[in-house]
């Protein structure tokens, strides 16, 4: 989820006192003044027009910033930033104790106008400034804990979701920040997320309160947005995990291309210590490509560590003679409600000190015929050191190779993979293995492969957020091995704004594999819900069958409570096994409607609600 709304990560939330009072951390920093955030912009050749001379408050103290004034606190910089932005806004940051404001030139003289009295900068590159003056004002929080940042089509709720549980197995419950799609929790804030990656002065904000509440590290979802607007610019990730690409949010406000997109994802290199990569995503020889071409932190390339649920062998790649794993499964097995498989990998990840952010010699550094973790049998093998014989270094640097049991306790065998970059981040960041093994056995991720109903019941129930052609092909083709003789009924969206592809590739895939399909609500923002609706269901293939020639039904109801209802009720008509798969919104309690986020009854609860109603006991 990436919504184009800005909206205050603290209303609604829950503020969870801090172990220790920020000031003592605080009292170590360095102090930012006005005359400080105004040289920063210079040095980066984004500024247009400096404090007013004579205005005697360069060397005021800058304590962070703000771009929501819902979140403004005294000593902040606040950016007047947005197409929807009101100067009462800046009036109320103000009234709140911001001290200086940033504005683009086609603002400056109508915010003079309403606080001639404030130290006002003017920049060319809005964007720019906040991720950098943010990052200066909190003082690079991103320095004083590890910082995991993961990226991908689908799968970075899940994945993300999966080594918080881990950090917090090593370190105790809400050790773990957690910055992503479904919520946000710092150390002091804890609330359910608008953006899958926060603005930067929000980005920054949670970060500092991560660092000041003795957080043992942060997890963030890394959404394209970000990368292409510079929300998460200038944060230094001890880890990146890339997981897969697909085709997704195309459109005019997001990515015109898919190549716009692709490359934005692609950015996640440039500012991370170690790269983790899915040996199952596509176009595989690219996303390689660009992870040992980024300059990394310090100018460094990326570390690289590869997991596959394809076992230990080789992966071809394109311009690469082979790729080898560092981190695979085997023995996968669906288990009803849950999966098992066995994680292996080589001893020495940990080594190259990802958490204590510790300098260490990257690939490019080493000898050519070593792999990703020193071993020429492991890793990405040299074409020229394979032809050259060079295995004489392989065989005296093999590291020993581990085991490892893992229990995941609901659905979905594509989860492993999302298993697998977490038991490589958690290697990377030095955790211990029954750690890793207990953290994953207790994960839950809210919205994410949610199994309501009895194992025999005729109706079973899926709650997810899958939300993308990649994503309901991965859901579906595992729901149906997981729970094969079950027709599936599913309920299908597409928001407003944006991501209009999905308004044409969702219904064609679902029509792959559901016997019924229901397209409802699902964020229509400015759009009129009823003709998304409608173009979803006239978008089903005429005359489409399922592979065993059963004819697919569909309809479109607009209210998704009662659209959860008729799932329920074709299901039940069936008189035979069937699962009910509620895509989209997961366990999301808003709904994007115009300028507003609206109340809703998560799909689960829906779901229940209307097996009540009509007497059926899950």
């Amino acid at each position: 989820m990436d919504t184009m709304n800005e909206v205050a990560c603290s209303v609604g939330a829950t503020n969870t006192p801090s172990t220790s009072s920020s000031c003592d951390n605080e009292a170590t920093f360095a102090a930012v003044t006005l005359a400080g955030v105004q040289n920063l912009l210079a040095r980066h050749a984004i500024l247009l027009r400096g404090l007013a001379d004579g205005c005697g408050a360069a060397e005021t103290p800058v304590t962070g910033a703000a771009c929501d004034s819902r979140c403004a606190r005294p000593g902040n910089v606040f950016f007047c930033k947005g197409a929807a932005f009101r100067p009462a806004f800046l009036t109320s940051a103000l009234e709140k104790g911001a001290i200086a404001y940033i504005c683009e030139e086609t603002r400056a003289n109508e915010l003079a106008a309403v606080a001639p009295s404030t130290p006002a900068l003017v920049t060319s590159d809005m964007r720019k400034a906040m991720a950098y003056v943010s990052a200066t004002s909190f003082h690079r929080p991103d320095h004083a804990l590890p910082m995991v940042g993961i990226t991908g089509t689908k799968g970075k709720s899940t994945s993300a979701y999966m080594l918080r549980s881990i950090i917090d197995a090593a370190h105790g419950a809400k050790t773990c920040g957690i910055m992503g799609s479904i919520d946000t929790y710092d150390g002091v804030e804890d609330a359910e997320s608008t953006n899958t990656t926060p603005e930067a002065p929000d980005l920054w904000r949670h970060l500092a309160n991560a660092r000041d509440a003795h957080l043992a590290a942060m997890v963030m979802e890394v959404s394209s947005q970000a990368l292409k607007y510079d929300r998460s610019l200038g944060v230094d990730l001890d880890v990146a995990a890339f997981l897969n690409i697909g085709t997704d949010h195309i459109s005019p406000v997001e990515h015109p291309t898919f190549e716009d997109y692709f490359s934005s994802k692609l950015r996640i290199f440039s500012q991370c210590k170690n790269a983790v990569v899915n040996l199952g995503t596509s176009h595989l020889d690219r996303v390689l490509s660009a992870a040992g071409a980024a300059s990394g932190v310090n100018g460094k390339a990326p570390r690289l560590v590869t997991v596959s649920t394809a076992g230990p062998d080789a992966v071809e790649c394109g311009s690469c003679d082979m790729v080898y794993p560092d981190v695979w499964a085997t023995d996968i097995k669906p288990e009803g409600s849950r999966l098992t498989f066995v994680a292996h990998g080589f001893e020495g990840l940990a080594s190259i000190g990802a958490a204590a952010g510790a300098n260490y010699s990257s690939p490019s550094d080493a000898d050519p015929s070593a792999g990703t973790n020193g071993s020429a049998t492991n890793g990405i093998i040299s074409s020229a050191a394979a032809k050259a014989g060079n295995t004489e270094q392989a065989a005296s640097t093999d590291p020993a190779e581990w085991s490892l049991p893992v229990t995941i306790n609901f659905p979905g065998l594509f989860n492993v993979e999302n298993a697998l970059a977490a038991i490589a981040c958690a290697e990377l960041l030095g955790i211990e293995r029954e750690h890793i093994a207990a953290g994953l056995a207790a994960c839950r991720v809210p919205g994410r492969m949610e199994l309501i109903g009895k194992p025999n019941a005729q109706v079973l129930c899926v709650v997810d957020y899958a939300h993308n052609t990649l994503s309901y092909q991965s859901f579906f083709a595992s729901m149906a091995k997981e729970f094969p003789g079950r027709r599936i009924v599913a309920l299908i969206g597409a928001p407003g704004g944006k991501a209009y592809e999905r308004r044409s590739e969702l219904p064609r895939e679902a029509a792959r594999w559901a016997s019924h399909i229901v397209a409802t609500e699902e964020d229509p923002a400015h759009d009129s819900n009823e003709d998304i609706c409608r173009e979803m269901d006239d978008n089903v293939p005429v005359g489409a069958t399922l592979a065993d020639g059963t004819p697919v039904t569909h309809e479109y109801v607009l209210d998704r409570q009662e659209a959860v209802a008729r799932c329920l009720d074709v299901a039940l008509s069936y008189g035979e096994p069937a699962l009910v798969c509620l895509l989209g919104k997961g366990d999301e309690t808003l709904i994007h409607r115009g300028d507003r986020f609206e109340r809703m009854v998560p799909d689960g609860d829906a779901f229940r609600a209307a097996a009540t109603e009509r007497g059926i006991e899950l």
